[in-house]
């Protein structure tokens, strides 16, 4: 006996939840012809393949963007401002949901540090002594992308 995934299951496999589309979706409608017949439609969205870097996680990610969701990472300084800054609904894509709560835990660790006195420290190593581990002393950009 085969079982069929759930309503809220098969939600997840849509083409939007394969990637940070920012609410894009297959839109459809008529294409006129010049003697105004009509023929039914269909405008995708604008997907690029995109490889975004996380500064908390000092990780770099391919995944499927669309133009929209591109600009707007890119005008909240990042793949970290963007997912800390979008609801899970908008998101949507499950990889990108479990790294906004890897980057807000990763966030909040860091904070607890500095508030207890630790400083920045990564791996039993602090910064100042270790600026390699620095993803600002390496020379990367907050976003990066072809």
């Amino acid at each position: 006996m085969a079982l069929r995934p759930s309503a809220a299951a098969l939600e997840w496999f849509k083409r939007g939840a394969r990637g940070l589309f920012g609410g894009k979706q297959t839109r459809t409608g008529n294409k006129v012809s010049h003697a105004e017949n009509k023929s039914r439609r269909t405008w995708k969205p604008n997907v690029l393949e995109k490889r975004l870097y996380s500064e908390t996680l000092d990780r770099t990610v391919r995944w499927k963007v669309t133009a929209a969701a591109w600009r707007t990472i890119k005008k909240k300084g990042g793949l970290d401002g963007y997912l800390l800054g979008s609801s899970e609904e908008m998101i949507r894509f499950p990889v990108a949901i479990a790294m906004k709560h890897e980057i807000a835990a990763a966030r909040a660790a860091a904070a607890a540090g500095e508030r207890m006195g630790l400083g920045a420290v990564a791996g039993g190593i602090s910064a100042a002594a270790a600026p390699d581990l620095n993803p600002a002393a390496a020379g990367r950009p907050g976003v990066r992308g072809r």
